[in-house]
């Protein structure tokens, strides 16, 4: 089991480096992917907002659920969803998407945007992805396995398999793109993709040449203590700051705003309660494969740009269903893992309840 508490962060590599790498990729992953902002971290509003606003709720979130080791894939979801209420209280999307949508409402709020973008999309590719991904790449671990399907987890594990899978997945990444922005950007987007992974590569790379490739905890190389306090100040200050700036008109009256706070509560409350309960992750027998390296990340960024390329061709039908069933299936099992992290959070509780319903007195706390 991998020692959370002996580990220490290499001598030469700035642990700064990683929270800059965690920032970029969730950016990558959140952003770039689906053509929100296709220039990502290589512009100037990627860096004076994506990567503050991506970046420190990445680490922040990633610190909380950490504090007692590797957590379960459920509970990283379910911070997740606290990381996607930004939605809300920043871009207002939660009450007025800037994306079509069927319109349908409840409580005030546009029910596509709180079922897709906050709680299915944001958990998986703003949070769950980027902290797995920059497990693989930089902090070799192996915690990265507990996260992934057995079958996928195989593959990117075999050195043969695993170029032929990272470029099926950078492709069908590629093709959902093409599906979420309007024809005729495909070349662009598909060059800017390029660029940030291979801008992320390049800062993988030097974190490892310093680092040496030594085994880090991810516990050990996000912000801890002032360090995380002075995060959740910044984090405050973007809140802020940019949501005193964007559709502002858009914000609604208090009464429509409970549900956002009962949504906050809810998952904060869950991924806090289910975190107690860390994973056993064993240090990996082969630290290193291809599809942990920075080059599995250009080989993503370039087939994906190849699938937006190709994807763009395709008939709108063809492109609609393929849409309409990523989005189901993500949303589909983004609800399952919110089952078995209240399951996980619930557990001490209904322990004690059966306890003192037949008389189990040993097991009170």
């Amino acid at each position: 089991m991998v020692n959370q508490g002996e580990a220490e962060v290499p001598k030469g590599a700035p642990r700064w480096l990683f929270w800059l790498i965690l920032s970029c990729l969730s950016v990558f992953f959140a952003e770039v992917v689906t053509g929100s902002s296709p220039t990502g971290v290589i512009s100037v509003w990627g860096v004076i907002a994506l990567i503050p606003l991506y970046g420190l709720h990445a680490m922040i979130l990633a610190a909380l659920t950490h504090r007692r080791g590797t957590p379960h894939v459920a509970v990283m979801v379910a911070a997740g969803a606290v990381f996607g209420l930004y939605e809300a209280y920043i871009t207002k999307v939660a009450w007025h998407p800037y994306f079509p949508t069927p319109g349908f409402r409840l409580i005030g709020l546009d029910m596509t945007a709180i079922l897709w973008v906050i709680l299915a999309y944001h958990p998986l590719m703003s949070f769950l992805v980027p902290v797995a991904v920059a497990d693989a790449l930089c902090l070799h671990t192996g915690q990265w396995r507990l996260w992934t399907p057995v079958k996928l987890r195989r593959v990117l594990l075999n050195p043969k398999q695993a170029p032929w899978t990272v470029a099926i997945l950078g492709l069908l990444t590629g093709i959902f793109n093409a599906t979420t922005h309007p024809k005729g950007n495909g070349l662009f987007t598909a060059v800017m993709m390029i660029l940030n992974a291979g801008l992320i590569a390049l800062l993988v790379t030097i974190w490892n040449r310093r680092s040496r490739g030594e085994m880090l905890p991810m516990k050990q190389g996000l912000p801890t203590g002032v360090g995380l306090l002075g995060a959740g100040l910044a984090l405050e200050a973007v809140f802020l700051i940019q949501g005193s700036n964007i559709q502002v008109a858009f914000m609604p009256a208090l009464r429509y705003q409970i549900s956002i706070w009962v949504l906050y509560a809810l998952f904060i409350w869950i991924f806090w309660r289910g975190s107690q309960q860390a994973l056993v992750c064993e240090p990996p027998r082969r630290p290193h494969v291809f599809g942990q390296g920075p080059r599995a990340l250009v080989l993503f960024g370039i087939f994906m740009g190849l699938g937006t390329i190709s994807g763009e061709r395709l008939p709108d039908p063809v492109k609609a269903v393929f849409l309409i069933v990523t989005i189901l299936w993500i949303i589909g099992w983004s609800w399952w893992m919110y089952y078995k992290a209240f399951k996980l959070a619930t557990r001490g509780i209904i322990k004690v309840v059966k306890d003192r319903r037949y008389g189990n007195s040993a097991s009170l706390p």
